[in-house]
């Protein structure tokens, strides 16, 4: 698993970190006045981290394009979920908002919608 996900794996460590910094640490500077920035983060970070995993799945291919995608949008579901609870729970001035899994939901699904733009009918045809 690790030999083909390992950039799915290393981008989840990096999601991780990030959300694991107490909020009174997060630099705000003032040349990025942009509202919603951090939901902004959340989308970004999400559409990267389904488009690794998403090819990964591709190269992997011992997937159907369906059960890939599933999988894609069940364990983006799930990251972001439960990053949301601990950042409420166990990381000082930090929250879990439901805004903040909307976005990481957007980001799954705009990552997974690139994924499969950018391979075109490449994508997964070895497992159809």
């Amino acid at each position: 698993m690790l030999k083909t996900h390992w950039q799915a794996v290393l981008w989840t460590v990096f999601i991780f970190i990030i959300c694991s910094i107490p909020g009174s640490q997060i630099p705000k500077p003032n040349f990025l006045n942009i509202p919603n920035l951090d939901k902004w983060a959340h989308l970004i970070l999400y559409t990267i981290w389904a488009y690794i995993l998403s090819k990964s799945y591709h190269n992997e291919s011992k997937l159907s394009k369906k059960d890939a995608l599933v999988k894609v949008v069940a364990f983006g579901l799930e990251l972001g979920g439960t990053i949301e609870i601990y950042q409420h729970y166990l990381i000082p001035n930090r929250s879990g908002e439901l805004l903040d899994f909307v976005a990481d939901a957007f980001g799954v699904a705009l990552g997974i919608v690139l994924f499969l733009k950018i391979q075109g009918e490449k994508a997964f045809s070895k497992a159809q």
